[in-house]
């Protein structure tokens, strides 16, 4: 996290370990890692932001970076549309005609799952998403994750386009690092348990369970 943390919890016990930081007065963020040996669970980091209302022009962004032995960029960017069809993304370069920093020619729709992968060592991050977002990679090895934004309204085509996204929200997102197989092995896996979480239904008793029951003695 950049800047000044303003407050910081941690918990650290058996199962879980958390910790909770203050980022600013409109954004809180979450890391958890849990201890056990189930490989889907035990081999992830989660994160949880809470967002509040940004400022005009205001973008918050996770970045997670791959470290890279090699001076060339040697990565290779991957988003997933519609949940199944992955697509490979050539970063911009001022060759093309484009800053590498223009964050609206270098960052890509991605509903459920992205991921860098360093095309010499083979070593991959991969994060699952519970909702749509922006990603990029904006600079050498990392993946960038858009997690809120709010823009002033512009003139599009005959009138004014409104991007004043004022809403809270909470966003997650879990992360997997290793080589490639084992990466996409837990990023598969953890998209399907981000986007479909145990769910707790209640319903009146029926009749034979709602009479009293004695204890029977044998």
């Amino acid at each position: 996290v950049n800047g000044t943390v303003r407050e910081s919890v941690s918990s650290i016990g058996a199962v879980m370990q958390e910790v909770k930081l203050q980022v600013s007065k409109q954004h809180k963020t979450r890391i958890r890692i849990w201890t056990t040996t189930d490989n889907d669970l035990g081999h992830r980091i989660e994160f949880a932001h809470r967002i509040g209302v940004l400022n005009e022009s205001q973008e918050i962004l996770s970045r997670f970076t791959l470290s890279l032995d090699d001076d060339e960029d040697s990565t290779r960017l991957y988003t997933e549309d519609n949940g199944y069809e992955r697509i490979v993304h050539d970063k911009m370069s001022k060759d093309d005609g484009v800053d590498p920093q223009d964050i609206g020619r270098n960052v890509y729709p991605a509903q459920e799952s992205a991921w860098i992968e360093s095309v010499r060592t083979n070593a991959t991050v991969s994060v699952a998403l519970e909702r749509s977002h922006g990603i990029a990679s904006l600079s050498r090895g990392t993946l960038d994750v858009m997690q809120h934004r709010r823009q002033v309204p512009y003139f599009g085509s005959g009138g004014p386009v409104v991007l004043d996204d004022a809403d809270r929200i909470f966003t997650q997102t879990w992360i997997a690092v290793g080589d490639a197989a084992s990466a996409n092995r837990m990023r598969i896996s953890n998209k399907i348990r981000l986007n479909n979480p145990p769910m707790l239904l209640f319903g009146p008793l029926s009749a034979a369970y709602a009479q009293p029951r004695c204890a029977r003695t044998v």
